[in-house]
């Protein structure tokens, strides 16, 4: 501080007052001063401070150091793909805004079952080491998530002969929440870019401690670790929820007469034979090499749940450089409370491009109504990407949708078999026996050219795709009843025309779902085609794009394939 003033003084004798005020130089010396005395210039001198609880933590200087190094050698891998703001966004979400998010892979960790989702590779909060994050979307209500650091783990051992897996061995065994047994390793595979990624940090961390061990005194040796805490550092099976992706309906059929106990009962099993109803639904799918696995009993309360791996070969439908067949892995969790029956499918296609960085998810529902005599089955379905796809995502999400359509019919054509014989129909003045119905829905989307003009249309951006259509289901994808006719013989039609198939026969007219909008028409307006209703509104000012629901009922002609 001394030598400050004296050099204030010295400048200003020289003749600096003239271009540099002198009391300009008084606010550096001010702030030495006020730093001095408050002792928080040791932190520039890189020297461990003390914190109330009486432990140490890494100065300023050392945790930039170790998060330079642990950034240098993850993004020095050749291999190596910065996140995304997404990806970010999703672990600040999830995790926690601390330390910064160097990498994230897609991952499935053995656990009883397999569940699959994305590892985040990240640094800490304050910079002193490294955070290992998984989040599973396997189960939905039942994810496995963990977040722990690297200082946790006692070793990564790769796996023989398997390139993409791993083993992370747990320093001490740790009771996950929800299970009695203590879990001392986790089983992953997180592919090549991720094993190179866990491999330099972990590897990085030893060599950094080897550093620390080398340069503390003997004594600080002798002192006791922390004591261990359960679950400290895992936290598994919690309700993962919607996950931000909106679930498109698929199909709502209501059957009558089916038996809803003994299907349940079939469902709930814990083996599955041959004529079981899940069995003979993938052999009507052509699926071969048909396994069921590791069956896992996880109700609580009132609730039956199961849980157990699939494992099959499945045809692909012709798709440039796709494979005629690809095996899959496929999670399900059934449900059921008060006579209500959930199925839920997350599925893995291994041998498709991409494969391992998108989930296929599925819902089938299964409602007893109108006491009992009939059950209402809905069916949805969505994709939720682990890693991008690039220019191909679209078109993953539109093939998904529809073979998620097809495997609907599938399932329902399963569904119905099930049920007791139809009695003879009775003449038409005696009644008529009871048909299966179902409720078609379709979006009808126009755009206009400007928010001056009034001229709405169907969609005709390039960018619109299907959209152009104008006529769309619930993914904005091209309506399945579109059958014969072309776009602009779709586009310029007034009302639906679509053609349900010589299986169902309209029961009334299509008509507008209003569902509360304020516009007379029952057209809801947006900026851009979105799928969520919350960015939709009644009024057209700063809008260009507007659509509507439309609704039929149908019931069933005669048994066989269709549905909305």
């Amino acid at each position: 501080a001394a030598l400050l003033l004296v050099q204030a003084a010295v400048l200003a004798a020289e003749g600096w007052a003239s271009r540099v005020p002198p009391v300009s130089l008084w606010g550096p010396a001010a702030l030495f001063i006020l730093t001095t005395a408050s002792g928080s210039f040791q932190s520039f001198q890189g020297e461990l401070v003390k914190d109330p609880a009486g432990g140490q933590k890494m100065s300023r200087r050392d945790s930039q150091g170790t998060t330079r190094r642990l950034m240098g050698c993850i993004r020095s891998l050749p291999d190596h793909v910065p996140p995304s703001r997404g990806e970010i966004q999703a672990f600040a979400n999830y995790f926690g805004s601390g330390g910064e998010l160097l990498g994230v892979y897609a991952c499935g960790v053995r656990f009883k079952t397999n569940h699959q989702g994305q590892l985040y590779i990240a640094v800490t909060g304050d910079g002193s080491s490294a955070r290992i994050c998984f989040r599973g979307l396997t189960f939905l209500r039942n994810a496995l998530e963990f977040d722990f650091t690297i200082d946790d783990l006692s070793d990564v051992q790769r796996k023989l002969g398997a390139e993409d897996a791993a083993v992370l061995v747990l320093k001490r065994p740790t009771t996950l929440r929800g299970h009695r047994h203590a879990v001392s390793e986790l089983h992953i595979k997180v592919g090549e870019h991720g094993i190179h990624a866990l491999t330099a940090v972990f590897t990085r961390a030893r060599q950094q401690d080897d550093e620390d061990e080398a340069s503390t005194d003997s004594d600080a040796a002798d002192t006791d670790p922390a004591p261990p805490t359960v679950c400290s550092s895992i936290r598994s099976l919690v309700d993962v929820g919607d996950d931000g992706e909106p679930w498109a309906p698929v199909l709502e059929v209501r059957i009558p007469r089916l038996p809803m106990g003994p299907i349940a009962e079939d469902l709930l099993s814990e083996e599955w034979g041959p004529d079981a109803l899940m069995c003979q639904y993938y052999d009507a799918l052509g699926a071969t090499d048909f396994a069921s696995a590791n069956f896992e009993d996880d109700s609580e309360g009132a609730q039956q749940v199961h849980l157990r791996e699939l494992n099959f070969v499945t045809p692909v439908p012709p798709a440039p450089l796709c494979p005629r067949f690809t095996k899959v892995t496929a999670n399900c969790r059934i449900a059921m409370r008060d006579g209500a029956v959930t199925i839920e499918f997350s599925c893995i296609s291994h041998d498709v491009p991409f494969g391992d960085n998108f989930v296929v998810q599925d819902r089938l529902e299964l409602t007893p109504v109108d006491g009992g005599e009939a059950v209402r089955f809905n069916k949805s379905s969505r994709v939720i990407f682990l890693k991008s796809c690039g220019w191909l995502k679209s078109k993953i999400v539109s093939n998904s949708m529809s073979a998620g359509a097809k495997t609907g019919d599938v399932f329902l054509d399963t569904l119905r078999r099930r049920c007791p014989p139809t009695p003879a129909r009775r003449s038409p003045g005696r009644g008529s026996v009871e048909c299966a119905t179902c409720t078609g829905r379709v979006w009808e989307l126009q755009r206009r050219t400007t928010l001056f003009q009034r001229d709405w249309r169907s969609p005709f951006l390039p960018h619109d795709g299907d959209k152009r259509w104008r006529w769309v289901n619930d993914s904005y994808l091209q309506h399945r009843w579109m059958r014969s006719m072309s776009r602009d013989a779709a586009a310029a039609a007034d009302s639906p025309p679509l053609d349900a198939g010589k299986h169902w026969r309209p029961v009334g007219r299509w008509v507008v779902v209003k569902d509360g909008s304020p516009d007379p028409e029952g057209w809801q307006y947006g900026v851009d085609f979105y799928r969520s209703a919350v960015h939709w509104k009644g009024t057209s000012t700063g809008c260009h794009c507007r659509r509507r629901l439309w609704t039929c009922a149908f019931s069933e002609a005669s048994a066989g394939d269709g549905g909305p």
